[in-house]
C-alpha cells in the first residue's frame, strides 16, 4: 500500500467501522486461529459500541479517513458493513437480520 496506515481511536465522540475487524478475523482463521478469534471478538464489541454511538468515521477522523472514506456520507453504511462481515465470520442471525432491517 502506498498511503499512510495512521492508527485511529473510537470514542463515543469519535465513532468508528467494525467491518476490518470482522473481516480480518476471517482472514487470520486458517492461519493464527488465536488471533482470529482475538479479532472476532473485538469486531463484535466495536459493533455494539458503533451501533450505540452512531456517526461517521469520516467525521471523526477528518481527512485522516481520506481517500477511501471521503466519498460518502453518513455511518449507516459502515454499520451495515460491520453487520454483514459479522454475519459472514460468525453465521449469527442477529447480525444478518440487521442488515435486512437497515
Amino acid at each position: 500500500m502506498d498511503t499512510l496506515r495512521t492508527t485511529y481511536y473510537i470514542t463515543a465522540e469519535k465513532p468508528g467501522s467494525a467491518a476490518a475487524l470482522a473481516a480480518s478475523s476471517m482472514a487470520f482463521k486458517g492461519v493464527d486461529a488465536a488471533y482470529s478469534s482475538s479479532l472476532l471478538h473485538k469486531a463484535k464489541q466495536v459493533f455494539d459500541f458503533e451501533n450505540k454511538y452512531r456517526g461517521s468515521c469520516n467525521d471523526s477522523n477528518g481527512q485522516g479517513a481520506c481517500p477511501f472514506y471521503c466519498d460518502h456520507k453518513g455511518y449507516m453504511d459502515e454499520l451495515l458493513w460491520g453487520a454483514a462481515w459479522l454475519y459472514k465470520a460468525t453465521k449469527v442471525p442477529d447480525h444478518w437480520n440487521f442488515v435486512k432491517a437497515n
